[in-house]
């Protein structure tokens, strides 16, 4: 057993160093860059004052009062007004408490979510110990413990919904999805999945999930705050740029186009090839009765289409990964075995910044490469099916 997690423990200690190397803390920052704008989204609705989401110098004022040592942001914050419900608990702890607790929670979702993942697949319990120690050495899953991100908020929608679609009940998947509305980027290849599909009760279950969050923020928070949300998403677009830092740390498709060709060009084979992605993922959802297989397709064509997908929220990924390797360890099936290599290609796609040199986002071709493996089984089964 040691042995078999060596190789994960020295991929997770590599990552470690890397990414604690960049932490802002060594700037006299605090810790978890990305946990302040969620901590201070948590302030707002404990103290009810929704003028402070979109407004820049209310905002940065707030930012100030709590955190003296931060530059004032340049633009307003990206979250949905409904985020700030999910940490107003947290904001009523000091923030270093708050920060250990959210990163410890969410490492346990990330485990627990992807020890599920596996055990569907009918692995023994100890080769997905052995696996386990493997998902924790993902490197985005490194990303999301240093900066505090929520990443771990859509994992649980997604794999909430895969549950309840496990024991079909749609209405209830859709709920689960619906969670999906604090990144809505993520959300395109399940809104073209249900339409296409028509999964009405689906679509139902998530109509209510949004409504009811936003009936709480409207409790919370007043409608004002909407006016002002839908204000700020007309000027989304513009802002785009902006919230790209450093674009070699984003891993779309969008990301992979706009580093080698001008920009026009790049748009049009982003929306072409998400195009085709979103084509694949629909056939592929539809043509199999393999809920797991249904889900990572789901999931990696999330990753792939969305227009702003830093390297944290590619941890999405791991129940999805986790699930075909332990489908490939269970199962005999040269099929299932086939994303290995491409599965175990993505951990040094993640960690090393080729693009930084090289201009290319290996790890988008990589994903690209399984989530087409992924499709073509399912194309295959159900030609064998229909032969049969």
């Amino acid at each position: 057993m040691i042995l078999a997690w060596l190789p994960a423990f020295i991929v997770w200690g590599l990552s470690i160093l890397n990414f604690s190397s960049s932490n802002d803390a060594s700037l006299g920052a605090p810790p978890g860059r990305d946990f302040v704008r969620l901590y201070l989204l948590g302030r707002v609705v404990a103290e009810r004052d929704g003028s402070a989401l979109y407004d820049l110098k209310t905002f940065n004022a707030l930012k100030v009062t709590h955190f003296p040592s931060l530059e004032p942001d340049p633009y307003p914050q990206p979250y949905p007004p409904q985020a700030g419900i999910y940490f107003a608990p947290l904001a009523r702890l000091p923030y270093p408490q708050a920060l250990i607790i959210w990163v410890v929670v969410s490492v346990l979702i990330f485990a627990a979510t992807s020890w599920w993942a596996m055990r569907l697949t009918g692995l023994s319990r100890a080769k997905c110990a052995v696996l386990l120690g493997l998902a924790l050495a993902f490197p985005p899953l490194e990303e999301v413990k240093s900066f505090g991100q929520a990443t771990a908020i859509p994992l649980l929608s997604f794999v909430l919904g895969w549950r309840f679609l496990l024991n079909d009940r749609s209405i209830l998947a859709g709920a689960a999805f619906g969670l999906l509305a604090l990144k809505p980027q993520l959300a395109l290849p399940l809104v073209v999945v249900t339409l296409a599909g028509r999964q009405w009760r689906m679509m139902a279950g998530a109509t209510l999930s949004i409504a009811a969050q936003a009936a709480v923020t409207w409790w919370l928070l007043g409608p004002s705050v909407f006016v002002a949300y839908v204000s700020y998403v007309r000027q989304f677009p513009a802002l785009l740029e902006s919230f790209q830092r450093d674009p070699t740390q984003t891993h779309s498709l969008r990301t992979l186009f706009g580093l080698l060709v001008p920009g026009g060009l790049a748009a049009a084979a982003y929306v072409a090839t998400a195009g085709a992605v979103l084509w694949a993922a629909v056939r592929a959802f539809h043509a199999t009765n393999d809920v797991g297989l249904k889900m990572c397709v789901l999931i990696m064509a999330s990753v792939l289409v969305s227009p702003h997908l830093y390297v944290y929220d590619a941890a999405l990924l791991l129940p999805a990964l986790m699930y075909m390797l332990a489908t490939a360890w269970q199962f005999h099936d040269s099929r299932a075995r086939r994303p290995l290599i491409g599965i175990m290609l993505l951990y040094p796609a993640y960690f090393i910044p080729f693009a930084r040199y090289t201009r290319i986002q290996v790890s988008v071709i990589v994903l690209l490469w399984v989530f087409w493996i992924a499709c073509s089984r399912v194309i295959e089964e159900e030609q064998s099916y229909r032969t049969v």
